[in-house]
């Protein structure tokens, strides 16, 4: 075989080569692609409001303004509400934070047991954290609202 078909070999196997080497890349790329774009969509869904009912009583949370709903179990909301604090003679309200944290648990008082739903309200910066507390009792047709601030600032606050 002469030196010049040698290379003319080399050179269709190299382009072959070459060729599905793009197609890869391409592939990736639209892989890649498609990945971002679902992941964007996803992360950017709205949260679904979080819940609690007993047989008398709804209290449902957004996650994505910190607010809550008080209502009858099945009707409408009666109570449309958000929480605040007065903070270094500034309120700090719910909806003024970034990120809006909600937890379920049990407790139990003196008044009886049941649900609480814990919302941290957080990532403002140069704020304390805002919390609340919505409890609603299992066996009693009542709930409790309870707010704190938590401060994870270097500096003193006044509340």
């Amino acid at each position: 075989m002469s030196r010049a078909r040698r290379l003319v070999q080399e050179l269709t196997i190299a382009r072959s080569a070459f060729e599905t080497a793009l197609k890869a890349l391409a592939v990736l790329k639209y892989r890649i692609m498609c990945a971002t774009i679902v992941s964007m969509t996803l992360g950017g869904a709205p949260c679904p409001a979080q819940q609690l009912t007993n047989g008398n009583l709804s209290v449902t949370v957004n996650p994505q303004d910190g607010s809550y709903q008080f209502g009858p179990v099945g009707g409408p909301s009666v109570l449309q509400a958000s929480v605040g604090a007065l903070v270094d003679h500034t309120w700090r309200r719910a909806r003024s934070y970034p990120s809006h944290l909600v937890s379920e648990s049990t407790f139990s008082d003196a008044l009886g047991s049941g649900k609480e739903l814990t919302v941290t309200c957080s990532g403002l910066s140069g704020s304390p954290d805002l919390i609340y507390v919505l409890q609603l009792y299992t066996e009693n047709p009542y709930g409790s609202v309870q707010v704190r601030v938590r401060n994870g600032t270097t500096r003193e606050i006044s509340v």
